[in-house]
């Protein structure tokens, strides 16, 4: 029961989680020498929910995370959603096809998907008319931000993983990774 409870606990944990990342992230990297290098520390989660829920779960985690983004920007509306999804889409077709297999790997996507939230996001304002003077911006601050997104992306990995090893167990996954290490003593490779 206490496991049930706990598993039930672990998406409104995560989205907790935000919402004390989102107001870190917009206040305290908005002052000039610190603006250079403003994380997307929810990019973080995205990507998260991404490798380690299913479709559906991990689809709605990130359509909520991509809202609270955009209740919390002055954006157009659209923008925070619509990068937020094309990077959880993107993470979840490339982990299809290539394998993330620790933390370093995760913090290179995490850069890699930080750049490219920020051309969709750039996209997205361009589509709608709104990109005249954001360009320049954008790119002035894609690398700095890619950077510190990578290194807090560490830390955040480390939480996430103490968070889902309390509240949240995958039977499935487990299983299907106990029948593939048979599989293997089974063939002896």
């Amino acid at each position: 029961m206490t496991r049930i409870l706990l598993r039930l606990a672990n998406a409104p944990l995560l989205l907790l989680l935000a919402c004390l990342l989102i107001p870190i992230e917009s206040t305290l990297f908005i002052e000039f020498p610190l603006n250079w290098l403003q994380p997307d520390l929810t990019l973080a989660l995205v990507i998260w929910v991404a490798l380690k829920r299913e479709f559906i779960e991990g689809g709605t985690l990130a359509l909520i995370l991509g809202y609270l983004l955009e209740l919390h920007s002055s954006a157009p509306r659209g923008t925070f959603l619509s990068s937020t999804m094309a990077v959880f889409l993107g993470v979840q077709a490339a982990s299809r096809v290539l394998v993330f297999p620790d933390h370093g790997a995760w913090i290179r996507l995490t850069m890699a998907a930080s750049a490219a939230s920020r051309l969709v996001g750039l996209g997205v304002l361009a589509g709608l008319g709104k990109a005249d003077l954001q360009w320049r911006h954008t790119l002035i601050h894609l690398f700095p931000g890619m950077v510190t997104t990578g290194v807090a992306a560490g830390w955040i990995y480390r939480l996430l993983d103490r968070l889902d090893r309390a509240t949240h167990r995958d039977l499935r996954l487990e299983q299907r990774l106990t029948d593939d290490l048979q599989l293997v003593e089974n063939e002896g490779i």
